[in-house]
């Protein structure tokens, strides 16, 4: 089964995947309700759901997300969808372990690409403003950037 898995799961990591969800539990206790990959960086982010808390996972290669998707499927999940810009790919394990892969056209709407995650904050002065009265507090510097123990006080005097 491994090896099937691991076929399938290479023809689904296309160069233009850009997420895949594993959802549907093999057991009801698990602790996790789905696994999400995204490409992050030069490698892939798994975001594991587990009731209300998230956590993340970086792998650096595509080969290792490859193995962490199977050895999920292996142990904790019986599907795994996937897309890229024009395809979807489902991959269902059943129970008694029979492997079924389908690639489709995309015919729906497919999920929005995620949003950068290490995006700027957004504030009402931007960082670099020289605004005089934040700078007599001590909260800016003279040419507008916040001093490093004062991002607290800067976000509180924004509010």
């Amino acid at each position: 089964m491994t090896q099937d898995l691991q076929v399938c799961l290479q023809a689904m990591f296309t160069d233009s995947l850009y997420k895949l969800v594993l959802s549907k539990r093999r057991d009801k206790p698990c602790e996790l309700t789905k696994v999400e990959a995204a490409p992050y960086r030069s490698g892939w982010q798994f975001t594991q759901h587990r009731g209300t808390q998230v956590y993340h996972q970086n792998v650096s290669s595509k080969e290792e997300a490859i193995a962490l998707c199977c050895e999920y499927l292996r142990e904790r999940f019986l599907q795994a969808n996937a897309w890229d810009g024009g395809h979807e790919y489902i991959l269902m394990v059943s129970k008694a372990e029979k492997i079924s892969f389908i690639r489709k056209a995309n015919s729906a709407q497919p999920p929005a690409p995620r949003p950068e995650h290490d995006r700027k904050k957004r504030y009402i002065i931007e960082e670099g403003t020289v605004v005089q009265p934040l700078i007599d507090m001590g909260i800016l510097t003279v040419d507008g950037r916040v001093i490093k123990s004062q991002y607290g006080k800067f976000r509180q005097s924004l509010s």
